[in-house]
Parts: structure tokens; sequence; C-alpha cells
């Protein structure tokens, strides 16, 4: 038995989907067909907990305290495998007869140098505050880190970001 630390609710065409971050290193995600709530994928990518979980354009972003972010591609096989597609391809209809062609693969684990407190998305920013009081900006398509952030106190005292929310440029931060 593991607790959960964060959970999302997905929808890809008509299909619902739930996700969580679990104690037990474990991201799981499942689907309800037929109001019944079915396991679809275990991803046990992390050496520890699994913090927080975001869906952005066919990405779920993973956070965990063994100081790895992941991030995993949802995308659509055609039906007889030989080419993928993503899941917002407007041609592609999604329902309760082809969701086992949904498939979900490791785009890229991201080391950092602490363990992430918090993350969100920005844009083409994916924002992450780490427990060594920082701020890193990563580009979304290239997820390649951008700019570092220290943040401060008014005694001149680094600030640990425990929540934070980006609204017109601006990083409002809690800490």
């Amino acid at each position: 038995e593991s607790s959960i630390n964060d959970w999302i609710y997905i929808k890809i065409g008509s299909i619902p989907f739930i996700a969580t971050a679990s104690r037990d290193r474990t991201i799981q995600i499942f689907y309800k067909i037929a109001n019944t709530w079915t396991l679809f994928q275990t991803l046990s990518i992390h050496k520890g907990n699994v913090l927080k979980l975001k869906y952005f354009k066919n990405n779920l972003y993973a956070s965990s305290s063994d100081r790895n972010f992941s991030i995993h591609r949802f995308f659509y096989k055609d039906e007889d495998n030989s080419e993928d597609h993503d899941i917002s391809d407007d041609n592609i209809c999604l329902d309760s007869s082809n969701y086992e062609s949904i498939s979900i693969e490791l785009k890229k684990l991201i080391s950092v140098k602490n363990s992430p407190v918090y993350f969100d998305i920005y844009h083409d920013d994916l924002i992450i505050s780490t427990n060594d009081k920082k701020l890193t900006i990563f580009n979304l398509h290239s997820l390649e880190s951008i700019k570092t952030i220290k943040l401060m106190n008014s005694k001149s005292e680094s600030l640990q970001i425990d929540h934070f929310v980006v609204s017109e440029g601006v990083i409002y931060t809690s800490s």
C-alpha cells in the first residue's frame, strides 16, 4: 500500500484518464471505459517519491524526490503500428473502441541538482522550484536549462519557493 502525493485528470479524445503520483516511486495511469476505471500503465522511472504531475500538450510531466524530472509522451499508433501520431492530431478519433492504440513513452529525464519542491508550465517554459532555494527555467522545446534564479528577501536571505503562479510574465511566489 502506498499513499498518493498527487493526481490529475486527463481527457484524450472521449477517453478519461487519471494519473497518480505515489510514494512507491510509480506513476499509474488509469482509464475509464463503461463506468469502470482500469489500470492502463504503470511508469516505474523514479527512485524516489513521485511528488507532482502535470499534463500539457500530449506530455505528462512528473517531479520526484530523487532529483529527477520525467517527461512522458502520449501518442497514438496506426492500426498497423507503422506510424505514431501526436494525440492532438485533428484527424484522429480516439474513443473506447481504439483506446489500446494509445501509447506512453519516456521522452526525457532531466536531472536537477536538488529535489524539486514545485513546478509549473508557462507558455514555452518549464519552471522548477528546488529545495536549494532556486527556480530553474527550462525551454519546453529543447528541454535545456535557460535560466536559474535565486530569490532573496529584504535582508538578503534566500527564499524557499513552496508554490508560485505565473501571470502575464510575472512569477508570484510563496515561501
